[in-house]
């Protein structure tokens, strides 16, 4: 059993803002880059690198810095959710928008990165499709799938906890307390199935890809099947990091929650800290793993070391 000592409140609240202010930095980098150094051959999937970072982004915004949720059993049983940060100049009723969208931006990660996959197979397996041939359409799709799934399930997870909350006394933090039950336990699992079957999907239809990719780029040239290889494992690695930095957190603190262990504040704190930290990690795969943004991003490295001699020279000379 960790003790609060382990990953304390003041720890845990300096690890998510420094964690949260890291990826902030980056998705300038890695916004840059998308957005300009994409090549001909890889624009189509910009946009789904664009939309997948922004959503990371949100969710980080919420967790890092506008309201860091701290989950723990008060003493009459009911669990409780206290949140610290920009939230505090509000009142309670933000309290119940922030936990909402906190939810509502992990499930959009997790359908972002799905539904790429089944743009990926779209765009190998079935280039002349509907979805494939139709850039807007696809985006439309991509958009209206992640939003309304998303906001389906997070409503009626949110209506379990409204329904069942207490009246708190603290009146020095913004704090929502409920009672765990049936409608809020069917959420959870609910959630988990669809993610589940989702994901499972997804995985099928990526073994799929490599399958293809096998026999069509026999023939290709060696810098396109490099390129293809590439962006198949980068969209594998944006699968792998949330399933196992959020998978496998999220499946304790569930089991912590629902046998209200002691000190469950300690398990709910590694899943905001590691949902966070899936962003840069993100953020890395696809600047380190696609070739056109590891060589943009090389070759500024590569000149702005050029460049410090030629500086510190001039300012000998003029000494």
């Amino acid at each position: 059993m960790p003790s609060t000592d382990f990953f304390s409140f003041e720890l845990y609240t300096k690890l998510t803002i420094g964690s949260a202010s890291l990826f902030s930095v980056m998705f300038i980098f890695v916004s840059y880059f998308v957005l300009f150094k994409t090549p001909d051959t890889l624009k189509t999937y910009k946009f789904h690198f664009i939309y997948l970072h922004t959503t990371y982004l949100m969710t980080i915004f919420l967790v890092g810095f506008f309201g860091r949720i701290d989950v723990h059993f008060n003493a009459y049983g009911a669990a409780c959710a206290s949140l610290f940060g920009i939230i505090q100049l509000f009142d309670r009723t933000a309290a119940y928008i922030d936990i909402f969208l906190v939810i509502f931006g992990v499930l959009n990660v997790g359908n972002t990165i799905n539904l790429t996959f089944v743009y990926r197979y779209c765009h190998i397996c079935r280039p002349n499709s509907f979805y494939a041939t139709h850039p807007f359409w696809q985006r439309v799709v991509h958009i209206l799938v992640s939003l309304v799934t998303s906001t389906i399930l997070t409503a009626v997870l949110l209506m379990a906890i409204v329904q069942y909350a207490e009246n708190n006394e603290t009146v020095d933090e913004v704090m929502v307390c409920f009672r765990p039950n049936g409608m809020f336990n069917g959420s959870v699992i609910a959630i988990a199935s669809y993610l589940f079957v989702f994901t499972g999907t997804s995985c099928f239809l990526i073994y799929r890809v490599i399958r293809t990719l096998q026999t069509s780029l026999i023939q290709a040239s060696a810098k396109t099947r490099e390129m293809q290889k590439a962006l198949t494992i980068t969209l594998l690695v944006f699968a792998a990091i949330p399933l196992a930095l959020g998978g496998i957190p999220v499946m304790v603190a569930v089991y912590a929650f629902l046998t209200e262990t002691e000190q469950i504040e300690i398990y709910f704190r590694f899943i905001f800290f590691t949902c966070i930290w899936q962003g840069p990690l993100t953020i890395s795969a696809t600047l380190l793993l696609v070739k056109p943004y590891r060589q943009a991003l090389l070759s500024s490295a590569y000149w702005r070391k050029i460049k410090e001699p030629n500086t510190l020279f001039k300012i000998t000379r003029s000494i």
